[in-house]
């Protein structure tokens, strides 16, 4: 993975989302619709929305404007 293509690629999605957080609503409901059509149970939802939640916390630190992950880091904490 590429960590200048991965912000770029964010930065997309702010633009779609709305820089100022407007947009969470839709990101949120768009991505529950979209695991709804993929057969996610709703155990498998909370289980996303804990991971989520999980990723926040891991990087609460860092208030000021959003930074693109170390290259170690992964979503799953594992470091691969």
């Amino acid at each position: 993975m590429n960590i200048v293509s991965d912000h770029a690629r964010g930065s997309s999605l702010l633009e779609g989302a709305g820089r100022d957080g407007g947009g969470a609503r839709l990101v949120a409901r768009t991505l529950f619709r979209e695991m709804q059509r993929s057969g996610f149970t709703r155990g498998q939802v909370l289980a996303v929305a804990d991971e989520l939640l999980g990723c926040l916390c891991a990087t609460a630190g860092s208030r000021e404007q959003p930074t693109a992950p170390p290259e170690s880091w992964e979503p799953d904490g594992t470091g691969d």
